[in-house]
């Protein structure tokens, strides 16, 4: 069941039921009625058809207040999953600069492990990442959600990007994407350019 303020707080778009996206909108109308009803007893009556004129106005900015508070919801939760997709992809990299390789292995997504195995991943990161030595300075560059990437299946993925300082290489820019399944963010890839 769909309060007040659930209609107001989802993005419709966001679910993956018809249903509850007509439910949603469906909310979002009587939203609408209601605070149009409200300012039009505020209003006074006029004769010559400007109420309904007006009612019509104050439906149409009800329904778009009603739909900004679900977009500005929508950027919080985008936010929020950027910054959990962000603390991950840290705590990976922490794994891989003390050189916890296996750990950092259990780390990443099941569906892409299957490719490689434990000792070929402990291998690719020990001949990727030991000639850089050690990491000096870490930042946050940026972070992109993506929904589709080329040889994977469609998803909920953030890629996230730092700047990094190494004792044999600097400045370097490190990519790691990530994908958000029931367990939390894991890991898919990585790319130091």
């Amino acid at each position: 069941m769909f309060s007040f303020l659930s209609a107001l707080w989802r993005n419709p778009a966001d679910s993956a039921d018809p249903a509850e996206i007509e439910r949603i909108r469906e909310s979002d109308w009587s939203v609408a009625r209601a605070i149009s009803k409200l300012l039009s007893s505020l209003l006074p009556a006029k004769r010559c058809g400007m109420r309904s004129d007006v009612t019509a106005l104050i439906y149409a900015l009800s329904i778009l207040a009603s739909g900004c508070a679900t977009h500005s919801i929508s950027r919080a939760e985008k936010r929020a999953n950027e910054n959990e997709a962000r603390a991950a992809a840290l705590h990976w990299l922490q794994l891989l600069d003390t050189g916890d390789y296996e750990e950092a292995f259990e780390f990443e997504a099941q569906d892409f492990r299957m490719f490689r195995t434990q000792s070929q991943f402990v291998r690719l990161m020990q001949a990727r990442r030991a000639p850089f030595g050690n990491a000096l300075s870490r930042n946050f560059i940026g972070a992109a959600h993506v929904e589709k990437f080329v040889g994977a299946p469609e998803g909920n993925y953030e890629s996230v990007l730092f700047k990094t300082a190494f004792e044999h290489k600097n400045p370097t820019a490190e990519r790691v994407i990530l994908i958000k399944q029931p367990i939390g963010w894991r890991v898919i890839d990585y790319r130091i350019y």
